[in-house]
């Protein structure tokens, strides 16, 4: 048994993925790995008090509980059961692992375990696994609801902090006025940009490479100032949401949102914030992005695993979105 959890455990290893599914099966297999040598078989057993505290997440039973839901934990380890045994094979196993949920009736807890099966007698996993996925990826009208990682908890750069504070705050504030007189410096710096380039249109003395260079300086510097800060700000002010740039967040974050909301005085705030959901084909996380082509100013839900694939509407009221079928 322990030499199954190891060889899962370097699978695991191989192929990490974002998201509290993979947090999940990584921590029941370490978890199992601890009581490997133990006769009773019920210690090799967890429910959601266990499980999720291992992996990262909340302590208390019905949050962990309605947390490894929401990460639709079975479907990501069944739908990645056919390369597992694939990788069992390759290590020379006859055996692998798969996840198993077992919920008894009444008040006793749901709880998962690993167990191992043959490889060349049972195939069912690998059937499952593929009527699964296959199920989830032929129906159109699979809905996500994505989840709000509220202002504060996405961290942001250091140097963006005198703008953002602590993630939110009244744009009628001195933090506001702060923010229009930033925007004011850089659309002056862009008028001054194509100023300058216009200067050198009427200039009639022979071109010299440093003339090239300062050109080709002050095009990729105004392209940059009109890409990262006030193209952004603009479709923020129409759309009410936007992608917030790399620059605004700290490294070791994920990408986030800019998106401006009502507070409970019905004042309207900017805040950086996070929404993110679970792909119901393969369990991914789901992260939004600018779709391509002419709707290039839509957030779309954009699967980590299978991006171009896996996309799905969104919602920011609702917080909803559907698979979006490729043409």
């Amino acid at each position: 048994m322990k030499t199954l959890l190891t060889c899962l455990q370097d699978w695991l290893t191989c192929n990490r993925t974002a998201g509290g599914a993979y947090s999940l099966l990584h921590a029941l297999t370490t978890e199992t790995i601890k009581r490997a040598d133990s006769t009773d078989p019920g210690q090799r057993e967890f429910d959601a008090e266990d499980l999720a505290p291992a992996a990262g997440g909340p302590a208390s039973f019905e949050d962990a509980k309605r947390w490894i839901d929401r990460t639709r934990f079975e479907l990501f380890a069944l739908a990645r059961q056919t390369a597992i045994e694939e990788h069992f094979r390759a290590a020379g196993h006859s055996q692998a692992l798969r996840v198993v949920r077992r919920s008894p009736r009444g008040k006793h807890r749901t709880i998962w375990y690993l167990e191992p099966y043959s490889l060349a007698e049972n195939s069912s996993a690998a059937d499952a696994a593929d009527d699964a996925t296959e199920n989830a990826a032929s129906d159109e009208t699979a809905r996500i609801r994505y989840d709000c990682i509220p202002p504060g908890q996405v961290r942001a750069a250091w140097y963006a902090k005198p703008l953002i504070g602590a993630g939110s705050f009244v744009t009628r504030s001195w933090r506001g006025l702060l923010w229009v007189a930033a925007l004011l410096i850089l659309i002056v710096y862009l008028l001054f940009s194509l100023l300058l380039l216009l200067v050198y249109t009427y200039d009639r003395r022979p071109l010299q490479t440093s003339d090239l260079a300062s050109i080709l300086l002050i095009a990729v510097l105004g392209w940059a100032v009109w890409r990262i800060w006030l193209r952004p700000f603009l479709w923020l002010i129409d759309d009410r949401i936007a992608m917030a740039s790399e620059l605004w967040v700290a490294w070791d974050e994920d990408a986030a949102q800019l998106e401006l909301a009502l507070d409970e005085k019905k004042r309207r705030c900017l805040q950086l914030v996070r929404y993110t959901a679970v792909c119901p084909i393969c369990a991914g996380t789901v992260e939004l992005r600018y779709a391509q082509g002419p709707n290039r100013r839509r957030l779309v839900g954009c699967c980590s695993e299978v991006p171009h694939e896996h996309v799905y509407s969104f919602d920011r009221i609702l917080r909803v979105g559907q698979r979006i079928q490729h043409e």
